[in-house]
């Protein structure tokens, strides 16, 4: 679980916030070191240099670790998007076949539109969003497949 704040009509996220930080001190010891009045040594690194590589270490690991769990967050509430329910291919299936045959290949529709105004009674449009298809059903037949 991801938690989250509104702020001024943000939704800021940890993950979000700990970015953002290591942005900023990223950003200011990018310019500390670009306005270091210190003279280069003869052998070694300047502080402000030392302090910059230190800062972009630290900035890599909060970066990784922000986005490392970004990526196994957004992979948990992908699953928990997709239904519980998972049903066949409607390739499986073909015109004429049996309304019951339908339901033992692809298990029982997410939804049932009745169709019994325009193209009369026993007419129903079977819906099986995971398999993005309908079914088009006509007197316990498939009449023919979305």
């Amino acid at each position: 679980m991801t938690r989250s704040f509104d702020v001024a009509g943000l939704t800021l996220t940890i993950g979000s916030i700990v970015a953002a930080v290591a942005v900023a001190q990223w950003l200011v010891m990018l310019i500390a070191a670009a306005v270091s009045k210190e003279k280069l040594p003869q052998k070694g690194l300047r502080s402000a240099d030392l302090r910059m590589i230190i800062s972009s270490a630290v900035f890599a690991v909060g970066w990784i670790g922000v986005f490392a769990g970004t990526s196994t967050a957004a992979k948990t509430n992908a699953a928990a998007v997709v239904s519980g329910k998972s049903h066949g291919s409607c390739s499986q299936i073909s015109t004429d076949m049996a309304s019951s045959v339908v339901k033992k290949k692809l298990g029982d529709p997410d939804e049932v539109r009745s169709e019994e105004d325009t193209r009369g009674p026993g007419a129903a449009i079977w819906v099986y969003r995971d398999s993005r298809c309908a079914v088009h059903i006509f007197d316990n037949k498939v009449e023919f497949i979305d």
